[in-house]
């Protein structure tokens, strides 16, 4: 069984779901959910935003910024056939990726 540091991986009904563990997402924490190993061809990958209550600031610390490496895996995940959703997100983290305009570009679900 691998261990994550940032995340809980789990298989629900064959689908794939990441929780974020931590309050405070970055780049570091996003980048471990792409290290995912057992994700396969034709498969769906969930992200639990249920514990984030923060960002790194790009602005501030644009190296730690967890959007670059969320829309990496945006494009590897649709280059190689999988579905990414991105759920349980607080409505301020929410008004954010509208803000961004992230939300034309990811499929966002409340739970």
């Amino acid at each position: 069984m691998v261990s994550y540091r940032f995340i809980r991986h789990q298989v629900i009904d064959g689908i794939h779901v990441a929780t974020f563990t931590l309050d405070m997402l970055h780049a570091e924490a996003v980048n471990e959910v792409r290290t995912l190993d057992q994700l396969g061809k034709n498969v769906a990958l969930v992200i639990d935003f249920r514990n984030i209550r923060h960002l790194v600031s790009g602005s501030l610390f644009p190296e730690h910024s967890p959007f670059g490496p969320i829309l990496k895996l945006q494009k590897e995940m649709k280059a190689s056939g999988q579905q990414l959703v991105l759920c349980g997100m607080s409505s301020d983290l929410r008004s954010l990726f509208c803000a961004t305009r992230f939300d034309h570009l990811f499929e966002i679900h409340a739970d």
